[in-house]
């Protein structure tokens, strides 16, 4: 017998989108890669503080309803869209999950995490920590080394993304972890936090430190 599928939820539930709202039109990219999409108001304002000022007030976006964003990603803004109307993302490959190419997923999360803080939706941001949590947990992997760039150049300074990143690597990472292809993705403020997380956490040897040592630990050997 085939399983039944009840749509009924709560009627405060997440699943509950107030659809009010009069249509806003966001132009997003530029170019060949510039797309158009469409969204209600009422759904873009519940999440947004940037999309409830821009579409309230003496602007242009708010008189013309129609936000512009050229500078990111058609792609990116068709999963947040998707995120905020029907509160999942469209993204999971059971096959990455399997051999291990765990790259695409934390990637397009990273994305999506530093949209939203360009958008200013605390939310979204909270969901895609959670989300890449659960990822890693799942598949004791984390984010790549691009996942990391991606989301400390979106970012201003310290937020809960780079801590998760710093933690990631302090907690279960290694050095080759680190150094394998950093010649392409390197972060410097990234390494920095990592450096100054494993000094914070690290074990205090008990022994053979500077101070109790004998100094031709460090010599080198004479001819």
């Amino acid at each position: 017998m085939a399983k039944f599928r009840d749509a009924r939820v709560e009627a405060d539930s997440e699943l509950n989108v107030d659809l009010s709202g009069h249509i806003v039109k966001l132009v997003v990219g530029g170019g060949d890669n510039q797309k158009r999409f469409s969204a209600h108001s009422s759904v873009l304002v519940a999440r947004s503080d940037f999309f409830k000022k821009c579409l309230s007030g003496p602007w242009k976006e708010a008189t013309d309803q129609v936000v512009t964003l050229p500078d990111d990603h058609p792609e990116v803004l068709y999963l947040y869209l998707q995120l905020l109307y029907s509160n999942c993302l469209p993204i999971k490959n059971p096959d990455e999950d399997a051999d291990g190419k765990t790259g695409f997923e934390f990637i397009t999360l990273s994305k999506l995490y530093v949209l939203a803080e360009k958008l200013q939706d605390r939310k979204t941001k909270n969901i895609m920590i959670e989300t890449m949590i659960s990822k890693a947990r799942g598949l004791k992997r984390f984010p790549g080394l691009e996942a990391i760039r991606i989301i400390y150049n979106g970012t201003a300074g310290p937020c809960p993304g780079r801590q998760l990143m710093v933690d990631m690597y302090t907690e279960k990472g290694s050095g080759g972890w680190v150094t394998k292809g950093m010649d392409n993705d390197r972060h410097p403020d990234f390494l920095l936090d990592l450096a100054v997380s494993l000094l914070d956490k690290r074990a205090k040897p008990t022994t053979s430190t500077v101070y109790e040592c004998d100094a031709s630990k460090y010599h080198e050997r004479e001819v």
